[in-house]
């Protein structure tokens, strides 16, 4: 089994935050930064989502890589504040995807 290279995850979530920074509320934004200070990205991956899921406008992003990036931090596997979370993390996933095939 390969190693997760947390330097890219990192870098991805800094990419990630400074994409959706204006979708965050300052309270959500600083929870998630505080996570993954303390290198929780399984955490700051999931509230980040959490907070994104009922938002509207969204900027375009990754879908496939950001699936990618759960599937390394296993937020398919366990998850800690929503047990529902991958299936509602596929749903948003397979929306955007569809969202941006009739663009």
């Amino acid at each position: 089994m390969s190693e997760i290279d947390w330097t890219d995850i990192k870098h991805e979530f800094s990419l990630l935050l400074n994409l959706f920074a204006k979708n965050l509320d300052e309270p959500s934004l600083n929870e998630i930064e505080h996570f993954i200070k303390h290198d929780e990205y399984e955490m700051a991956f999931e509230l980040l989502f959490l907070e994104l899921f009922n938002k509207e406008n969204l900027p375009h992003f990754d879908h496939k890589k950001v699936k990618n990036i759960a599937l390394l931090l296993k937020v398919d596997q366990e998850t800690v504040y929503d047990t529902d979370f991958w299936i509602t993390f596929s749903k948003f996933i397979n929306q955007i995807e569809s969202q941006n095939n009739n663009e």
